[in-house]
Formats: structure tokens, sequence, C-alpha cells
């Protein structure tokens, strides 16, 4: 899993430090689902209105199971607006990661976002970006520490979801105290993390 010279090249332009094999020490993390690892696709798109890095990543079990029920996909903005601070900067945007329900609760999120925390750091990156769905509102937010991209548009939901509910109105003063009722009630909710 060699990452091209051109993608390396353009990596290069993030304030940390990018090497060739980078991709395979991130996901090569210790885990029993992880026995096997495929680089599904690596485009790197040179728009001027969308520049960005997409990787795609299978994983397999000892048995050549696949764990995930479409391949993980990640893109990395060198210039992106951030969400944290009103400015731009280096970002990823988490696309897709959906354990199959066979293999869920076994802690594999849990290593996957530790490998690439590093990975994210190692590259200089900011924040990392999330459009959540299903589990991953409550998974990510509560777990992980992820905070809402519009947090006052979903205090205001919150009030009206816990008005029909006969609860008080309003919202936590943390985003990760919402119930996990209120945030499964949602389609979807676009989050972000600082990297430290």
């Amino acid at each position: 899993m060699i990452l091209s010279v051109a993608t390396v090249r353009w990596l290069q332009r993030l304030p940390g430090t990018v090497a060739a094999h980078d991709l395979d020490v991130a996901y090569s993390f210790a885990h029993p689902l992880n026995q096997s690892r495929e680089l599904a696709k690596e485009v790197l798109t040179t728009d001027a209105d969308d520049e960005h890095l997409l990787w795609w990543m299978k994983i397999y079990t000892v048995d050549r199971k696949e764990v995930l029920e479409a391949p993980l996909a990640r893109k990395v903005y060198d210039r992106a607006p951030l969400r944290s601070v009103r400015e731009n900067g280096p970002v990823v945007y988490n696309a897709l990661f959906q354990v199959k329900q066979s293999f869920k609760r076994q802690g594999l999120a849990k290593s996957v976002y530790e490998a690439e925390g590093a990975l994210y750091k190692k590259w200089g990156l900011r924040e990392i970006h999330i459009n959540a769905r299903e589990d991953g509102l409550v998974v990510w937010m509560k777990s992980f520490g992820f905070l809402p991209r519009l947090p006052k548009i979903l205090a205001t939901d919150y009030a009206g979801w816990a008005r029909q509910r006969g609860l008080p109105p309003k919202p936590p003063d943390h985003a990760t105290d919402y119930p996990a009722e209120f945030l499964r009630s949602r389609d979807s909710l676009e989050l972000f993390k600082v990297i430290r």
C-alpha cells in the first residue's frame, strides 16, 4: 500500500511529514478484525475548486471476510474552511466508515480512530470533519468528543424534541451530554474535532 509519487508530492504541501508508506503503517494497527488490508482506491483530484486526496480502504478478517459494508473512505484537503476558527487550513473529511453488523461492538472504531489520529497528526492536519449518520451520531460525539458544526441549530432542535416528550427544553451545557435517543432521532449531523 504505497502512495504514488504524485500523491506524496501533493501531501508534502501539508505542514507535517509525509512518507509513501504512511497508509500502510497507519492501517496496520493490531486488532483481531484487522488481519489484512487493501488500498482499493487512491485518487488525487487537482481541480482548482475541489482539490483533495481520496482513498478507500478495505479491511479483512483472518479468513478474508470483509469487515466493512463498503470501503472506508477518507478525503484530505490542504486548505478548507476550519470549523473551530474563522480561517482555512488542512483538514480530513472522514467520508465513510460502516462496520458490518456482525463485526460491530468489537472495538474496531476505536482502533481505526487512534491509528488515523496518529496519521493525521503526522501530516499536520488541523481538523477532522464528519457527516455522522445512524450509530455514528452517538458514537462520534459521546465516545470520541466530536462537536456539532452548528451547535445553535442542534440546541433549537433539542428544545422542540424535549418539549414533545415533556422534558425540560434547555439543552445540555456540553454537546456530548445530549441524550442518545435525541441524537439517533436525527438523519445526520455535521461534526468536527480539532486534532491535538
